[in-house]
């Protein structure tokens, strides 16, 4: 009697041996909801921007996820949705909380970046976004690829913009290295920041290195003597060169307006 007991236990147990390994296995991994959405000073969303996820309580750019399948991973920084203006991205349960920083790159409030800390799943999602600040901040990345000539990025320094000082915040560094960045015209590739000089040569300058993780203060050098202060005669696309080094990270220009752009 106790044998056959025994005996018709074994399709239960296995039964939920089985289940618990489906359990663990990455099919049926799930993720926690995350999101944020910039609203302006109406209460209108904001769909110009970006929002860079990081490590809560680090500088350090994670890895996101696009569903709660875990099985995507997100870009990072996020472009704000269309119409929502929402940044949504998942992550493991295990994963209470993010920091992030709100950046919008064109529109009524370009320029604007509002950083939050500790973004959880239940916590308040909406962040108003203030135009009425007169220092504005654009976050122009690293080009993607290590190139020989620089890139030019979809962002703009408007007319008349007086270019106060300049970070470079670098995530992936290689030792040696360092960022030219620049406004306007083929060529004017290093007259915010100065990176090597010349262009190509030399060793890194201090102030433009990217050959650590972490941030470092970048200005354009006339006869190697820094000068803080860039003025745009007129609007035009922001110029980055990486020297042929694959690093990563944001140049972080600060800028007060002058005139409208066109």
């Amino acid at each position: 009697m106790t044998r056959w007991l025994t005996l018709k236990k074994w399709p239960t147990l296995t039964a939920l041996l089985l289940l618990s390994l489906w359990l663990a296995s990455p099919a049926w991994a799930q993720g926690g909801r995350f999101w944020l959405q910039a609203i302006g000073d109406n209460n209108e969303a904001i769909v110009n921007g970006r929002c860079i996820v990081l490590t809560a309580g680090a500088n350090t750019l994670p890895t996101i996820y696009t569903t709660a399948s875990l099985a995507t991973a997100a870009s990072n920084p996020l472009t704000m949705g269309a119409t929502s203006g929402v940044c949504e991205w998942f992550a493991a349960m295990a994963t209470t909380a993010f920091d992030a920083i709100l950046v919008v790159d064109s529109g009524a409030y370009k320029g604007e970046a509002v950083r939050v800390d500790n973004v959880t799943r239940t916590g308040q999602h909406t962040v108003r976004v203030n135009r009425s600040g007169g220092l504005k901040r654009l976050f122009i990345p690293y080009p993607s690829a290590a190139a020989s000539t620089a890139t030019t990025d979809s962002r703009t320094l408007p007319a008349g913009a007086q270019v106060t000082y300049s970070v470079l915040w670098t995530t992936t560094a290689v030792v040696g290295s360092s960022l030219a960045v620049g406004h306007g015209a083929d060529g004017a590739e290093a007259n915010i920041c100065s990176g090597r000089a010349p262009i190509g040569a030399g060793t890194a300058l201090t102030e433009s290195s990217t050959g650590s993780v972490g941030f470092s203060w970048c200005a354009a050098s006339a006869i190697g003597v820094p000068r803080q202060i860039y003025t745009a005669a007129a609007s035009g696309a922001i110029r980055i060169h990486n020297q042929s080094h694959l690093t990563a990270g944001f140049a972080i220009i600060s800028y007060t307006p002058g005139a409208n752009e066109p």
